[in-house]
Parts: C-alpha cells; sequence; structure tokens
C-alpha cells in the first residue's frame, strides 16, 4: 500500500510536472504564434511602406521637373541669388532701355536737322525760283 502511496504521489508529483511542462510547451508554442504573427504583421507593415515609398518616388518622378525648379527656387531665395539675378536682369534692361533713349535722341536731333536742311531747300528753291521768274521777265 505504501507503494501505490509512493506511486500515486509520484504520479500526482509527475503529473503536476507534466501539466507544468505542457503548460510551459503550450505557452512556448502561443509565444511563437504570436511572435510570427507579429512578423508577418511586420511584413506586411513593410510590404506597405514599400508601396508607399514607390507610389511616392512614381508621384515625385511625375513632378520632378517642377520639384526641382521648385527646390532651385528655394535655395536661390535662401542664398539671395534671386536678387542677383534680379539686380542683374533690371541692369541689363536699364542699359537697353538708356541706348533706345540716346539712339532715339540721336534719330531726332538728325531729323530736325533734315528738317531743317529741308525748309532751307524749300527758301532756296523758292528764291531760285523767283530770281528766274524776274530774269524771264526781264528778257521778255
Amino acid at each position: 500500500m505504501k507503494q501505490d502511496e509512493d506511486h500515486r504521489d509520484r504520479g500526482a508529483g509527475n503529473s503536476r510536472l507534466g501539466r507544468r511542462f505542457f503548460q510551459n510547451v503550450r505557452d512556448k508554442v502561443d509565444s511563437v504564434n504570436q511572435e510570427l504573427q507579429s512578423n508577418e504583421t511586420l511584413s506586411q507593415a513593410r510590404e506597405t511602406v514599400r508601396q508607399g515609398l514607390d507610389n511616392a518616388a512614381e508621384v515625385a518622378s511625375e513632378k520632378a521637373p517642377g520639384l526641382v525648379e521648385e527646390v532651385q527656387r528655394t535655395g536661390d531665395v535662401l542664398t539671395g541669388a534671386d536678387l542677383r539675378k534680379f539686380d542683374d536682369f533690371t541692369e541689363a534692361v536699364t542699359r537697353v532701355c538708356v541706348g533706345l533713349h540716346r539712339e532715339n535722341v540721336e534719330l531726332r536731333s538728325q531729323l530736325e536737322r533734315l528738317e531743317q536742311q529741308l525748309e532751307e531747300s524749300i527758301l532756296a528753291q523758292k528764291d531760285l525760283a523767283a530770281r528766274l521768274e524776274a530774269l524771264e521777265e526781264g528778257k521778255d
């Protein structure tokens, strides 16, 4: 009987150990399953992020010329290059305008001289016509 009790105690001890062992195994399996699921979730998240980056890259490549121009414009503003470009532009326009003004003044003075010469030629022609008339009247 003592043997049976020892055996029962051992059996109960073994069953407690067995339950604890199997519970640990179940816990490990659950932990591994959760880890696998989280790895799947992580993989899905990575895939979603990769697809999002691909889409962003596609949109950026479509709009790349505009983006490059915007970045350059921002850089120009930050460095003051846009002001230098504007100064260069206004200087060039001023040079052209001043040159046109000078040419315009010269053309006006040439026109005035030509008009003066025309008036003098008309007066000389009238004077010559009057002299010719006077000479013709004197011969008759």
